[in-house]
Protein backbone atom coordinates (compact mmCIF):
# COMPACT_ATOMS: atom_id res chain seq x y z
CA UNK A 1 0.00 0.00 0.00
CA UNK A 2 1.62 3.04 -1.50
CA UNK A 3 2.29 6.28 1.55
CA UNK A 4 0.67 8.76 -0.57
CA UNK A 5 -2.47 7.10 0.76
CA UNK A 6 -1.52 8.15 4.14
CA UNK A 7 -1.11 12.09 5.03
CA UNK A 8 -0.90 11.90 8.81
CA UNK A 9 1.43 9.67 11.02
CA UNK A 10 0.24 9.17 14.51
CA UNK A 11 1.68 6.09 15.60
CA UNK A 12 4.98 4.30 14.79
CA UNK A 13 6.26 1.15 17.32
CA UNK A 14 8.12 -1.72 17.18
CA UNK A 15 6.64 -5.04 18.96
CA UNK A 16 9.23 -7.27 20.49
CA UNK A 17 5.76 -9.34 20.62
CA UNK A 18 5.10 -10.28 16.72
CA UNK A 19 8.69 -8.92 15.46
CA UNK A 20 6.87 -6.00 13.20
CA UNK A 21 7.12 -2.69 12.71
CA UNK A 22 3.66 -1.04 13.18
CA UNK A 23 2.31 2.33 11.69
CA UNK A 24 -0.67 3.92 12.41
CA UNK A 25 -2.23 6.83 10.49
CA UNK A 26 -4.88 8.56 8.63
CA UNK A 27 -5.68 8.34 5.32
CA UNK A 28 -5.91 12.11 5.10
CA UNK A 29 -6.20 15.52 6.53
CA UNK A 30 -9.92 14.96 5.42
CA UNK A 31 -10.41 11.57 5.84
CA UNK A 32 -9.85 10.76 9.89
CA UNK A 33 -10.24 6.90 9.91
CA UNK A 34 -7.47 4.93 11.79
CA UNK A 35 -5.39 2.46 9.48
CA UNK A 36 -3.00 0.13 11.18
CA UNK A 37 0.01 -1.01 9.02
CA UNK A 38 2.60 -3.04 9.51
CA UNK A 39 6.21 -4.22 8.09
CA UNK A 40 8.08 -6.98 8.03
CA UNK A 41 11.72 -4.94 7.92
CA UNK A 42 12.75 -1.42 9.18
CA UNK A 43 14.23 -0.89 5.70
CA UNK A 44 10.15 -0.94 4.60
CA UNK A 45 9.35 0.69 7.38
CA UNK A 46 11.50 3.34 7.21
CA UNK A 47 10.57 4.05 3.54
CA UNK A 48 7.37 4.23 4.00
CA UNK A 49 7.68 7.31 6.87
CA UNK A 50 10.22 9.04 5.29
CA UNK A 51 7.97 10.55 2.41
CA UNK A 52 6.06 12.28 5.20
CA UNK A 53 9.15 13.27 6.87
CA UNK A 54 10.19 15.15 4.08
CA UNK A 55 7.13 16.37 1.98
CA UNK A 56 4.09 15.69 4.33
CA UNK A 57 3.16 16.36 8.25
CA UNK A 58 6.22 16.77 9.78
CA UNK A 59 6.60 15.76 13.52
CA UNK A 60 8.96 14.86 16.30
CA UNK A 61 9.56 11.30 16.55
CA UNK A 62 13.16 9.58 17.43
CA UNK A 63 12.95 6.18 16.85
CA UNK A 64 15.32 3.75 18.70
CA UNK A 65 13.26 1.14 17.91
CA UNK A 66 15.17 -1.01 19.44
CA UNK A 67 14.44 -0.05 23.07
CA UNK A 68 10.92 0.98 23.09
CA UNK A 69 7.28 1.26 21.98
CA UNK A 70 7.85 4.91 20.50
CA UNK A 71 4.52 5.41 20.52
CA UNK A 72 4.64 9.27 18.69
CA UNK A 73 2.71 11.98 19.65
CA UNK A 74 -0.87 13.80 19.98
CA UNK A 75 -1.97 14.66 16.31
CA UNK A 76 -2.18 18.18 17.49
CA UNK A 77 1.26 18.07 18.27
CA UNK A 78 2.84 16.40 14.88
CA UNK A 79 2.84 19.69 12.74
CA UNK A 80 6.21 21.27 11.63
CA UNK A 81 8.39 19.20 13.22
CA UNK A 82 10.37 16.52 12.62
CA UNK A 83 10.65 13.05 12.52
CA UNK A 84 14.47 11.51 12.76
CA UNK A 85 15.78 8.01 12.96
CA UNK A 86 18.92 7.51 14.60
CA UNK A 87 22.53 6.43 13.54
CA UNK A 88 22.50 3.26 16.11
CA UNK A 89 19.09 1.64 14.98
CA UNK A 90 19.89 2.39 11.11
CA UNK A 91 23.41 0.55 11.99
CA UNK A 92 21.50 -2.01 13.79
CA UNK A 93 19.70 -2.69 10.94
CA UNK A 94 22.12 -2.99 8.57
CA UNK A 95 20.67 0.58 6.76
CA UNK A 96 23.35 3.17 7.90
CA UNK A 97 24.85 5.32 5.84
CA UNK A 98 28.36 6.59 7.11
CA UNK A 99 29.36 8.71 4.43
CA UNK A 100 29.16 12.01 6.48
CA UNK A 101 30.81 9.84 9.45
CA UNK A 102 33.83 9.16 7.09
CA UNK A 103 34.18 12.50 5.42
CA UNK A 104 33.88 14.50 8.88
CA UNK A 105 36.69 12.03 10.97
CA UNK A 106 39.68 11.88 8.47
CA UNK A 107 39.41 15.90 8.51
CA UNK A 108 40.03 15.83 12.30
CA UNK A 109 43.85 15.62 12.31
CA UNK A 110 43.80 18.69 9.70
CA UNK A 111 42.88 20.99 12.48
CA UNK A 112 46.85 22.08 12.39
CA UNK A 113 46.72 23.12 9.23
CA UNK A 114 44.13 26.28 9.74
CA UNK A 115 47.16 28.26 11.54
CA UNK A 116 44.94 29.94 13.54
CA UNK A 117 44.62 28.10 16.63
CA UNK A 118 45.50 30.94 18.77
CA UNK A 119 42.38 32.11 18.19
CA UNK A 120 40.51 28.85 18.03
CA UNK A 121 39.01 29.91 21.67
CA UNK A 122 36.68 33.24 20.56
CA UNK A 123 35.32 35.73 22.97
CA UNK A 124 31.14 35.72 22.40
CA UNK A 125 30.48 37.08 19.71
CA UNK A 126 28.47 40.37 20.93
CA UNK A 127 25.54 40.34 19.31
CA UNK A 128 23.44 43.32 21.53
CA UNK A 129 22.51 44.73 18.16
CA UNK A 130 20.22 41.46 17.31
CA UNK A 131 18.49 42.13 20.60
CA UNK A 132 17.34 45.89 19.95
CA UNK A 133 15.33 44.99 16.67
CA UNK A 134 13.99 48.22 15.45
CA UNK A 135 9.64 47.68 15.64
CA UNK A 136 9.21 48.45 12.01
CA UNK A 137 11.44 48.83 9.13
CA UNK A 138 9.85 50.84 5.66
CA UNK A 139 9.37 49.58 2.42
CA UNK A 140 12.27 50.95 1.39
CA UNK A 141 14.75 49.72 4.64
CA UNK A 142 15.38 46.15 5.16
CA UNK A 143 18.10 44.59 7.40
CA UNK A 144 21.41 42.69 5.93
CA UNK A 145 22.10 39.76 8.20
CA UNK A 146 25.63 38.36 8.57
CA UNK A 147 27.71 35.57 9.97
CA UNK A 148 30.52 33.68 8.99
CA UNK A 149 32.67 31.04 10.00
CA UNK A 150 30.73 28.44 11.59
CA UNK A 151 32.67 25.24 10.94
CA UNK A 152 30.20 22.86 11.31
CA UNK A 153 32.70 20.18 11.06
CA UNK A 154 34.21 20.69 14.26
CA UNK A 155 30.96 20.84 15.91
CA UNK A 156 29.40 17.76 14.59
CA UNK A 157 32.50 15.58 15.29
CA UNK A 158 32.73 16.91 18.98
CA UNK A 159 28.63 16.61 19.60
CA UNK A 160 28.08 13.06 17.10
CA UNK A 161 31.88 11.36 18.07
CA UNK A 162 30.76 7.77 17.38
CA UNK A 163 28.41 7.67 14.37
CA UNK A 164 25.64 10.25 12.70
CA UNK A 165 23.09 10.20 9.62
CA UNK A 166 21.13 12.53 7.84
CA UNK A 167 18.01 12.47 9.67
CA UNK A 168 20.23 13.36 13.15
CA UNK A 169 21.97 15.94 10.97
CA UNK A 170 18.95 17.39 9.64
CA UNK A 171 17.49 18.06 13.01
CA UNK A 172 21.00 19.52 14.38
CA UNK A 173 21.04 22.08 11.84
CA UNK A 174 16.69 22.85 12.30
CA UNK A 175 18.05 24.10 15.40
CA UNK A 176 20.29 26.55 14.50
CA UNK A 177 17.89 27.59 11.81
CA UNK A 178 15.19 28.26 14.09
CA UNK A 179 17.11 30.35 16.09
CA UNK A 180 18.45 32.44 12.90
CA UNK A 181 14.47 32.82 11.86
CA UNK A 182 13.55 33.82 15.16
CA UNK A 183 16.37 36.75 14.77
CA UNK A 184 15.08 37.15 10.93
CA UNK A 185 11.61 37.24 11.47
CA UNK A 186 11.62 40.14 14.03
CA UNK A 187 12.89 42.11 11.06
CA UNK A 188 10.41 41.53 8.40
CA UNK A 189 12.36 42.18 5.27
CA UNK A 190 15.93 41.38 5.24
CA UNK A 191 18.40 38.84 3.56
CA UNK A 192 21.44 37.08 4.83
CA UNK A 193 24.88 36.56 4.12
CA UNK A 194 26.98 33.89 4.78
CA UNK A 195 31.08 35.21 5.04
CA UNK A 196 32.38 31.23 4.10
CA UNK A 197 33.81 28.33 5.94
CA UNK A 198 30.62 26.84 6.65
CA UNK A 199 31.71 23.47 5.97
CA UNK A 200 34.81 21.76 4.19
CA UNK A 201 32.21 18.76 3.56
CA UNK A 202 30.29 19.89 0.33
CA UNK A 203 27.74 17.28 1.15
CA UNK A 204 27.02 18.92 4.70
CA UNK A 205 26.81 22.39 3.10
CA UNK A 206 24.20 21.94 0.92
CA UNK A 207 22.20 20.12 3.88
CA UNK A 208 22.89 23.02 5.98
CA UNK A 209 21.73 25.36 3.22
CA UNK A 210 18.70 23.32 2.19
CA UNK A 211 17.48 23.29 6.17
CA UNK A 212 18.22 26.76 6.33
CA UNK A 213 16.55 28.34 3.46
CA UNK A 214 13.18 25.70 4.15
CA UNK A 215 13.30 27.31 7.61
CA UNK A 216 13.94 31.08 7.17
CA UNK A 217 12.71 31.40 3.59
CA UNK A 218 14.94 34.85 3.25
CA UNK A 219 16.98 35.28 0.73
CA UNK A 220 20.71 33.94 1.42
CA UNK A 221 23.95 34.88 -0.44
CA UNK A 222 27.13 32.87 -0.17
CA UNK A 223 30.93 33.25 -0.42
CA UNK A 224 33.36 30.16 -0.36
CA UNK A 225 36.01 29.97 2.40
CA UNK A 226 38.85 28.48 2.28
CA UNK A 227 37.70 25.31 3.92
CA UNK A 228 35.13 24.92 1.20
CA UNK A 229 38.03 24.30 -1.22
CA UNK A 230 38.91 21.35 1.45
CA UNK A 231 36.56 18.87 -0.14
CA UNK A 232 38.34 16.66 -2.45
CA UNK A 233 35.46 15.39 -3.63
CA UNK A 234 34.45 19.08 -5.53
CA UNK A 235 37.76 18.66 -7.87
CA UNK A 236 37.03 15.50 -9.62
CA UNK A 237 36.61 16.53 -13.17
CA UNK A 238 37.64 20.10 -12.33
CA UNK A 239 40.76 21.46 -13.18
CA UNK A 240 40.38 25.21 -12.09
CA UNK A 241 38.49 27.35 -9.35
CA UNK A 242 35.99 28.90 -12.32
CA UNK A 243 35.44 25.04 -12.39
CA UNK A 244 34.58 24.30 -8.81
CA UNK A 245 32.49 27.61 -8.57
CA UNK A 246 30.25 27.12 -11.50
CA UNK A 247 29.42 23.73 -10.09
CA UNK A 248 29.05 24.84 -6.69
CA UNK A 249 26.75 27.92 -7.65
CA UNK A 250 24.37 25.17 -9.46
CA UNK A 251 24.25 23.28 -6.78
CA UNK A 252 23.44 25.43 -4.59
CA UNK A 253 20.46 27.26 -6.57
CA UNK A 254 18.75 24.43 -6.08
CA UNK A 255 18.57 24.89 -2.44
CA UNK A 256 17.70 29.18 -2.91
CA UNK A 257 20.98 29.85 -2.03
CA UNK A 258 23.02 32.12 -4.31
CA UNK A 259 26.98 31.90 -4.43
CA UNK A 260 28.97 34.99 -4.99
CA UNK A 261 32.89 34.77 -6.85
CA UNK A 262 33.63 38.48 -7.75
CA UNK A 263 30.01 38.51 -8.73
CA UNK A 264 27.66 41.50 -8.37
CA UNK A 265 24.15 40.65 -6.94
CA UNK A 266 21.10 42.86 -6.47
CA UNK A 267 18.73 41.84 -3.49
CA UNK A 268 16.20 44.78 -4.30
CA UNK A 269 15.05 45.51 -7.89
CA UNK A 270 12.69 48.34 -9.64
CA UNK A 271 12.25 46.20 -12.97
CA UNK A 272 13.42 42.73 -13.59
CA UNK A 273 13.38 43.32 -17.00
CA UNK A 274 15.68 46.10 -16.67
CA UNK A 275 18.23 44.04 -14.34
CA UNK A 276 19.46 40.73 -13.53
CA UNK A 277 19.61 39.62 -9.77
CA UNK A 278 23.02 38.51 -10.35
CA UNK A 279 25.97 39.96 -12.71
CA UNK A 280 29.15 36.95 -12.84
CA UNK A 281 32.74 38.04 -12.83
CA UNK A 282 32.29 37.64 -17.03
CA UNK A 283 29.69 39.47 -17.18
CA UNK A 284 30.66 42.33 -15.84
CA UNK A 285 33.69 42.24 -17.98
CA UNK A 286 31.76 42.86 -20.78
CA UNK A 287 29.69 45.46 -19.84
CA UNK A 288 30.95 49.10 -19.77
CA UNK A 289 31.45 51.49 -16.64
CA UNK A 290 28.59 53.60 -17.82
CA UNK A 291 26.07 50.11 -18.19
CA UNK A 292 26.98 49.03 -14.77
CA UNK A 293 26.28 52.39 -13.89
CA UNK A 294 22.88 52.12 -15.09
CA UNK A 295 22.08 49.06 -13.42
CA UNK A 296 22.28 51.17 -9.98
CA UNK A 297 18.99 53.35 -11.68
CA UNK A 298 17.69 50.20 -10.63
CA UNK A 299 18.21 49.16 -7.49
CA UNK A 300 19.87 51.45 -4.21
CA UNK A 301 21.87 48.37 -2.91
CA UNK A 302 24.28 46.05 -4.73
CA UNK A 303 26.48 43.22 -3.10
CA UNK A 304 29.85 42.51 -4.56
CA UNK A 305 31.24 39.03 -2.40
CA UNK A 306 33.94 36.40 -3.40
CA UNK A 307 36.58 34.57 -1.46
CA UNK A 308 38.65 37.40 -1.65
CA UNK A 309 41.85 34.70 -1.52
CA UNK A 310 45.22 35.73 0.17
CA UNK A 311 47.27 37.27 -2.57
CA UNK A 312 48.76 39.92 -0.05
CA UNK A 313 49.17 37.80 3.01
CA UNK A 314 52.97 36.47 3.78
CA UNK A 315 52.16 34.38 6.55
CA UNK A 316 48.64 32.49 6.09
CA UNK A 317 48.80 31.83 2.45
CA UNK A 318 48.07 28.51 -0.18
CA UNK A 319 52.10 27.76 0.84
CA UNK A 320 51.25 26.72 4.43
CA UNK A 321 47.78 24.40 2.57
CA UNK A 322 45.33 27.55 4.12
CA UNK A 323 43.14 25.73 1.47
CA UNK A 324 44.20 21.94 2.33
CA UNK A 325 45.05 19.59 -0.46
CA UNK A 326 43.33 21.51 -3.18
CA UNK A 327 45.52 22.63 -6.37
CA UNK A 328 44.98 26.64 -5.43
CA UNK A 329 49.12 27.48 -5.31
CA UNK A 330 50.55 30.71 -4.23
CA UNK A 331 50.74 31.96 -7.67
CA UNK A 332 46.57 31.29 -8.33
CA UNK A 333 46.02 32.72 -5.14
CA UNK A 334 47.56 36.14 -5.99
CA UNK A 335 46.03 35.83 -9.54
CA UNK A 336 42.81 35.36 -8.13
CA UNK A 337 43.07 38.31 -5.42
CA UNK A 338 44.32 40.75 -7.65
CA UNK A 339 41.00 40.31 -9.81
CA UNK A 340 39.20 40.53 -6.98
CA UNK A 341 40.87 43.64 -6.25
CA UNK A 342 40.74 44.96 -9.91
CA UNK A 343 36.62 44.80 -9.33
CA UNK A 344 36.39 46.43 -6.54
CA UNK A 345 38.68 49.33 -7.83
CA UNK A 346 36.69 49.44 -11.01
CA UNK A 347 32.83 49.51 -8.59
CA UNK A 348 34.34 52.28 -6.44
CA UNK A 349 34.99 54.08 -9.64
CA UNK A 350 31.56 53.87 -11.34
CA UNK A 351 28.73 53.41 -8.83
CA UNK A 352 26.93 56.55 -7.88
CA UNK A 353 28.12 57.50 -4.51
CA UNK A 354 24.38 57.55 -3.01
CA UNK A 355 24.23 53.81 -3.53
CA UNK A 356 25.04 51.39 -0.78
CA UNK A 357 27.10 48.71 -1.70
CA UNK A 358 28.42 45.47 0.51
CA UNK A 359 31.73 43.77 0.25
CA UNK A 360 31.48 40.61 1.41
CA UNK A 361 34.64 38.66 0.89
CA UNK A 362 35.79 35.77 3.20
CA UNK A 363 39.45 36.85 3.64
CA UNK A 364 39.67 40.86 5.18
CA UNK A 365 40.19 43.49 2.61
CA UNK A 366 43.67 43.27 3.39
CA UNK A 367 44.44 40.21 2.35
CA UNK A 368 43.50 40.69 -1.16
CA UNK A 369 43.52 44.77 -1.81
CA UNK A 370 46.26 47.73 -0.83
CA UNK A 371 44.06 50.40 -1.64
CA UNK A 372 41.58 50.28 1.15
CA UNK A 373 37.97 50.26 1.25
CA UNK A 374 35.36 53.09 0.63
CA UNK A 375 33.68 55.68 2.81
CA UNK A 376 30.47 55.01 2.68
CA UNK A 377 30.54 50.75 1.77
CA UNK A 378 30.10 48.41 3.89
CA UNK A 379 32.59 45.61 4.67
CA UNK A 380 31.74 42.07 5.55
CA UNK A 381 34.61 39.31 6.14
CA UNK A 382 35.79 36.31 8.65
CA UNK A 383 38.68 34.18 8.58
CA UNK A 384 41.13 35.65 10.96
CA UNK A 385 38.60 34.12 13.91
CA UNK A 386 39.32 37.45 15.62
CA UNK A 387 36.29 39.35 16.11
CA UNK A 388 36.54 42.82 14.94
CA UNK A 389 34.09 46.22 14.14
CA UNK A 390 35.34 49.20 13.21
CA UNK A 391 32.90 52.17 12.60
CA UNK A 392 34.72 55.51 11.96
CA UNK A 393 34.20 58.36 9.79
CA UNK A 394 31.36 56.89 7.40
CA UNK A 395 34.26 53.68 6.90
CA UNK A 396 32.36 50.25 7.91
CA UNK A 397 34.48 47.11 8.76
CA UNK A 398 32.47 44.57 10.38
CA UNK A 399 34.42 41.31 10.99
CA UNK A 400 32.42 40.36 14.43
CA UNK A 401 30.37 37.64 13.85
CA UNK A 402 33.36 34.80 12.96
CA UNK A 403 31.60 31.70 15.14
CA UNK A 404 34.75 29.89 15.24
CA UNK A 405 35.71 25.84 15.72
CA UNK A 406 34.61 26.29 19.67
CA UNK A 407 31.78 28.39 20.11
CA UNK A 408 28.30 26.93 19.56
CA UNK A 409 26.58 30.59 20.12
CA UNK A 410 25.25 31.02 16.85
CA UNK A 411 23.34 34.63 16.45
CA UNK A 412 23.04 37.32 13.40
CA UNK A 413 24.08 40.51 13.37
CA UNK A 414 22.85 43.09 11.26
CA UNK A 415 22.46 46.18 9.64
CA UNK A 416 19.62 48.30 8.32
CA UNK A 417 20.08 49.14 4.52
CA UNK A 418 17.90 51.82 2.20
CA UNK A 419 16.62 51.10 -1.30
CA UNK A 420 17.07 54.63 -2.73
CA UNK A 421 17.17 54.09 -6.36
CA UNK A 422 15.14 56.69 -8.16
CA UNK A 423 15.55 55.94 -12.49
CA UNK A 424 14.71 59.75 -12.89
CA UNK A 425 17.41 61.26 -10.70
CA UNK A 426 19.77 62.23 -13.11
CA UNK A 427 17.15 63.26 -15.93
CA UNK A 428 15.80 66.33 -16.97
CA UNK A 429 11.97 67.33 -15.79
CA UNK A 430 9.64 65.60 -18.08
CA UNK A 431 7.95 62.91 -19.09
CA UNK A 432 9.20 59.39 -19.38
Amino acid sequence: MGNEQYKILLKAWYSKSDGLYHVVCWRGSNDKTEEEITFETFSDFYNFTYADRNHGQRWDFYADLLESDCQGAKPEQLKQRTMRVSARTQKAFGIYDDEFELSIKPKESALALTLVDEHALLPAPYHGNVDQFHPDLSETESAVFYISDLHLDWKIARDFPNMVNEDELRAYFKTIADRFNDEMQNQGNGFLIVVGDVSFNFRILKLFFSVLVQTTHKFVYFVMGNHEYWDESIWEGKRTVDDIVEAVRKDLQYYGVTLLENDLAFPYKRDWSAIKPVYTEAELSKLSDEKIRELFRYSGVGIFGGTGFAGLNKKLNADVKTYGSSPIDRGEEIARSKRTEAMHERLKRVVPENRTMIIATHMPITDWSSLGMKKGWFYLSGHTHENKRVEDDGYHFLSDNQIGYQRKDYHLKFFTTVDCADIFEDRPDGQY
